[in-house]
């Protein structure tokens, strides 16, 4: 393989194969779907829990927010001491203790244990965001950087939409308990492959050590980076109602079997996979680096699917629900890559872990609420098409602040080499 080397600004002097480039993004795109496919793949379940459970749709939301509740207490460490430790050690525990947590969460009698189980999974799996996220801006230079972080992202999608399509099966055939240790047993795999394989590149060592929560100041004095925060707060938000009540409008209104309805999100994860591929290209060579504007054209059209998804009912033709799954991936789920690297190459150098970490708690906080207040809004006589709509106007909203007071830092480092 052509042993070209590239450089990174941030590591300078340091000279990265590109055979070694290419192992890690490949390894590190495993991992991160492996970490993710709890979030995106569990809700697939859902239906299964809600038969067996009784449960209402505002405990649905409420399930769907302890997967990410748990997080909000390692996300943000986990970002740091992968600014200290490295990605491997922090990706070694992170890995082992969700295999653990999945296999806890099949042995669920209750809504309370269940909830209490799934914050356990959420609080495993956190530190793979930023770790992953390290990871890639450690390794890649700005050049291709948005394009390596999106092919990351397109590991979430790829291993969830697998997930979407095979767990039902599972629980189907069995229940949805074996279908949750067949998921623990695919993480612990994946996880000694990476310690194994991986191993954190050399690079220059800021005194981050010491920083902790009190470094953390300097996120709120860069607007860009408020903003950002901001827009993936928003997005990540929807993305998380998509997954968990989209399926669920599928079974409840459009009368699909849990297996078609997972088969549709299959259809969008898919669909987000060539997206992330498709917008971290067009962010480095199209646009030439400009991440806020190409998370702006996002936004437009992620509004605009929304506004279709509102004209959707009972009776809808297949093939006009399978476009709009289709577009939900391309556009809402497929901005991660972009953003991750607007946020990394704005933190200061050695604080990319700590950023993203920060990025990803304050997206969790969102998703939190926002899930179980779309479900208190149906369980109080709203329907799916006013809540998607109000949707759009948010993103649509948030989008614009974006667009008008953000700055592309990343466009002026790119300019000058």
């Amino acid at each position: 393989m052509n042993s070209k080397n590239n450089t990174s600004p941030s590591q300078p002097g340091l000279p990265v194969k590109r055979s070694s480039l290419v192992f890690v993004i490949a390894l590190v795109t495993i991992v991160q779907g492996t970490t993710q496919v709890p979030l995106q793949g569990i809700p697939v379940l859902f239906p299964f829990v809600q038969q067996e459970l009784g449960l209402s749709p505002v405990q649905l939301g409420l399930m769907g927010s302890a997967l990410f509740a748990g997080g909000l207490i390692t996300v943000v460490p986990a970002g740091w001491l992968s600014d200290i430790w490295g990605v491997r050690i922090i990706m070694a525990v992170s890995m082992a203790v969700l295999s653990v947590a999945l296999l806890t969460l099949s042995v669920a009698w209750s809504f309370p244990v269940f909830l209490a189980f799934a914050s356990l999974i959420g609080f495993a799996q956190a530190p793979g965001f930023p770790a992953t996220s390290k990871a890639i801006i450690d390794w890649a230079p700005p050049r291709i950087r948005a394009m390596a972080m999106s092919i990351k992202q397109s590991g979430p999608p790829i291993v969830a939409s697998t997930a979407a399509l095979l767990l039902p099966i599972i629980a189907t055939a069995w229940s949805w308990r074996a279908a949750l240790v067949c998921l623990a047993g695919f993480v612990f795999v994946v996880g000694v492959v990476f310690t194994v394989s991986y191993r954190d590149r050399p690079v220059e060592r800021r005194n981050v050590s010491g920083q902790g929560a009190g470094g953390l100041g300097y996120l709120l004095h860069d607007r860009t980076l408020v903003l950002a925060i901001l827009w993936g707060v928003v997005f990540a938000s929807t993305h998380v109602l998509v997954t968990v009540y989209f399926i669920l409008f599928l079974v409840d209104v459009a009368k699909y079997s849990p297996v078609a309805a997972g088969g549709q999100l299959g259809i969008a994860l898919l669909a987000s996979a060539v997206g992330r591929l498709f917008w971290g290209a067009a962010s480095d060579f199209l646009f030439g680096g400009r991440r806020v504007l190409v998370l702006g054209v996002i936004g437009v059209l992620t509004s605009t699917v929304f506004f279709g998804a509102s004209r959707l009912g009972e009776g809808a033709s297949v093939v006009f629900v399978a476009l709009i799954a289709a577009a939900f991936g391309a556009t809402l789920m497929a901005w991660p890559g972009v953003l991750i690297s607007l946020v990394g190459e704005t933190a200061a150098v050695g604080r990319s872990g700590v950023a993203t970490g920060v990025l990803n708690m304050c997206m969790r906080l969102g998703t939190i609420t926002a899930a179980p207040l779309f479900g208190l809004m149906l369980e109080r006589g709203g329907s799916y098409s006013l809540g998607w709509t109000v949707v759009a106007g948010i993103c649509i909203t948030v989008t614009a602040v974006l667009l008008i007071f953000g700055r592309e830092p990343a466009a002026r480092q790119l300019a000058s080499r």
